[in-house]
């Protein structure tokens, strides 16, 4: 699950306040967003950036990330957002998906469509050309936009942009992969998708590619 504030963590923070005597106290607004309030009449705004240091530490020593709104107070769990593209790669004749397994990193032996991140200067398309030659040493061309995943993990969300590909040269050689799978319509659901994809996966049930 991702990260969330939690009452037990807003009372050792406040408790953490009280001892380097920072005159703010922090209360829920809802569960990834907290507020603060300041003790007296004053907004004690000499004090802020010690405020705001205090907070930032204390939940940097649990992994959580934090932001604060404009107005200096307000603030929320920060999760990183992580754009990626994937190729989606049809075999037209045969009406199948070709599906990879990863095999590496905290999401190994998951299955998903082969891709990775966009690096600077390059195009969507690009992309896909280039991760699919480093992958799996093949080249595709790229057919069009099919869909967009919008997934939240436990410590980032994931944005990713999928195009259905066909292979132009190449025979597919598992680079990085350490399974791969030619699925028709019908055996989509037998493997197991990470998160994201799966959510693909369902859209191109519907859509029958």
């Amino acid at each position: 699950m991702r990260p969330e504030f939690t009452y037990d963590m807003i009372t050792h923070l406040n408790s953490s306040l009280i001892e380097q005597e920072i005159p703010y106290r922090v209360h829920f607004k809802s569960s990834n967003v907290s507020a603060i309030e300041p003790l007296g009449q004053c907004a004690c705004s000499d004090r802020e950036q010690d405020f705001q240091k205090a907070v930032t530490d204390f939940f940097e020593s649990k992994e959580i990330k934090i932001l604060f709104a404009e107005d200096g107070y307000t603030f929320q769990i920060h999760y990183k957002t992580i754009k990626v593209v994937a190729a989606i790669i049809i075999d037209p004749k045969q009406k199948k998906i070709f599906a990879t397994q990863r095999g590496y990193g905290e999401f190994k032996d998951g299955w998903e469509f082969p891709g990775g991140k966009v690096e600077q200067g390059e195009t969507p398309e690009q992309a896909i050309v280039r991760e699919i030659k480093e992958e799996l040493d093949t080249v595709v061309e790229v057919q069009q936009y099919f869909d967009s995943a919008e997934y939240d993990y436990p410590k980032f969300h994931l944005s990713m942009d999928c195009f259905l590909c066909t292979v132009k040269a190449g025979n597919l050689y598992l680079k990085e992969h350490e399974a791969a799978k030619w699925l028709g319509e019908d055996e989509l659901d037998s493997v197991d998708w990470l998160p994201a994809d799966m959510g693909i996966v369902e859209k191109l049930k519907d859509r029958q590619i």
